[in-house]
């Protein structure tokens, strides 16, 4: 009998205590546990906001680049339609010009 009594008290030291203070124990251990559980969802919350976060940038990023590329093909578009046939008519000229001026010195 003496033996049954030792293990109940070496594995469960709190079984000789008053039984508030067994309860004020396990409230203790419930709200550390609370406690650390709390932490690590409001350390998830965090990330999460975070990610979330630099996907709009990113989006925000990729919108701008779309709309950078568009101006910048308009650019381009109108770069081939207006200024190249005149700098073709330009340096046209200009060869024609040294062209009959050579012609005239000869």
């Amino acid at each position: 009998m003496e033996k049954s009594w030792r293990w109940t008290t070496s594995h469960f030291p709190w079984a000789i205590e008053r039984p508030f203070t067994v309860v004020l124990e396990l409230k203790k251990r419930a709200k550390a546990q609370w406690l650390n559980k709390e932490k690590e969802l409001v350390q998830q919350i965090e990330k999460t906001h975070q990610k979330l976060q630099i996907s709009r940038e990113l989006k925000q990023v990729r919108k701008n680049l779309a709309s950078d590329i568009e101006t910048l093909g308009a650019t381009l578009k109108g770069f081939n339609i207006f200024l190249m046939p005149l700098l073709v008519s330009i340096v046209g000229i200009c060869f024609a010009f040294y062209r009959q001026r050579r012609l005239r010195r000869r």
